[in-house]
């Protein structure tokens, strides 16, 4: 007996639109006022974030806000997330060195 192959099923949209979801995984970023803390204790300015991630420095303010409402997606949101990983290591390197940010700039960089 020769048994024929039978079609895969369509997915139903339901399955589609989960699949989707479940395979976009956003990055975890702190909460908004930790963003701020994190690019306080680095020195950095709105303008220095901004250019890191390619956006304007009005983004990175409403991703900051305690008030805001939008949020960093995709590309973006994986460049501010990078950007504070590496704002959050540099301003460990001043702790662990002794420098001390002063009004955003490091203070060896005053003398």
């Amino acid at each position: 007996m020769t048994t024929t192959p039978t079609a895969p099923q369509p997915l139903s949209l339901v399955d589609i639109l989960r699949s989707r979801r479940q395979t976009k995984t956003e990055p975890a970023l702190p909460d908004r006022a930790q963003r701020r803390a994190i690019r306080a204790a680095a020195g950095a300015s709105l303008n220095d974030v901004a250019l890191r991630c390619g956006v304007s420095n009005f983004a990175i303010r409403s991703w900051e806000r305690p008030d805001g409402h939008t949020e960093p997606r995709g590309e973006n949101r994986a460049a501010y997330k990078e950007a504070l990983e590496e704002m959050e290591a540099f301003a460990s390197e001043l702790t662990l060195g002794g420098g001390h940010v002063v009004a955003g700039q490091h203070a060896d960089s005053l003398r």
